[in-house]
């Protein structure tokens, strides 16, 4: 399968180091660290280059793992500068290695920007094991990293495939549905549920397909493919400005999300909801 976009095969994140901070000490002794700055969500580029010379302690900064022989850490700055960028801006700029390793740090970075105290007594949330976890300092509640499910799906009838279109969306944009896993559901049952909520529409056969982080700013997509059993459309325009039945044939005409002008686009080459699509197209699923 293709490598997803956001998603490093080269980075060891080295976990057992978070406990044993003294063998990651040195390992940066021997083999040097670099360390990838974040400032209000915001990740740092300067010279062209993701990774920044290493300053300070590297055992008071977030430890983020191994990438090409060097020890990676999450630096935080204290203000924004004209070399700053979100992360949707900078993958134009990265390698699909580096475009991980920056959503990487900006999600562990907004963890900790969003989870400074504790949220059962109020308590400073002081950092352990290497900032993968969070301890209140006065009840002593433990937190860790988190991610929000949501769950994205083709929907197909034969030949035919559901789309859907959020009123944000650059004009003609039409993707795959969407939405956030809510607690006692399984992942399955939120396929259905976000498919007949959105659109009236009834699916069975619902199977994984392939996930994909998404960093904006937690989110972790679950792909799932479904077939539509029953259902005319009826489109809650609280969630979606449109939707539709697409041939297949049809999408060799679409442009792309980035395409100026008119016309019907597909989502971004490197979204799971495009890679959804094509294998669709290419494999029948």
């Amino acid at each position: 399968m293709k490598k997803m976009a956001m998603t490093s095969s080269e980075l060891d994140r080295c976990s057992h180091w978070r406990e044993n901070p003294a063998q990651l000490h040195q390992y940066v002794a021997s083999h040097g660290s670099c360390d990838i700055v974040v400032s209000e969500g915001r990740v740092h580029f300067k010279s062209q280059q993701l990774l920044q010379s290493a300053e300070g302690d590297p055992l008071e900064k977030c430890f983020l793992g191994v990438w090409r022989d060097r020890a990676i850490f999450l630096r935080r700055a204290d203000s924004v500068s004209e070399k700053d960028y979100s992360v949707r801006t900078l993958r134009a700029m990265l390698s699909t290695e580096e475009q991980a390793l920056a959503a990487y740090a900006s999600g562990v970075a907004h963890w900790h920007d969003t989870h400074r105290f504790c949220g059962r007594c109020g308590g400073k949330n002081d950092h352990l094991a290497l900032g993968h976890q969070l301890k209140c300092s006065a009840c002593g509640q433990l937190q860790f990293p988190r991610m929000d499910p949501a769950v994205i799906m083709t929907v197909t009838d034969g030949d035919w495939i559901l789309l859907g279109r959020s009123p944000g969306w650059p004009a003609g944009v039409y993707s795959t549905l969407a939405g956030f896993v809510e607690i006692g559901e399984s992942l399955e049952q939120a396929v259905a549920r976000e498919v007949k909520e959105e659109t009236g529409v009834v699916v069975d056969n619902i199977r994984p397909v392939a996930s994909q982080p998404w960093p904006f700013p937690s989110s972790i997509m679950l792909g799932y493919q479904a077939t539509a059993t029953r259902g005319e459309l009826s489109i809650d325009h609280n969630e979606l400005e449109d939707a539709r039945w697409f041939h297949k044939d049809e999408l060799a005409s679409f442009g792309d999300w980035s395409e100026e002008g008119d016309g019907l686009k597909l989502p971004r080459l490197d979204s799971i909801a495009r890679i959804l699509i094509q294998r669709w197209v290419e494999d029948g699923l």
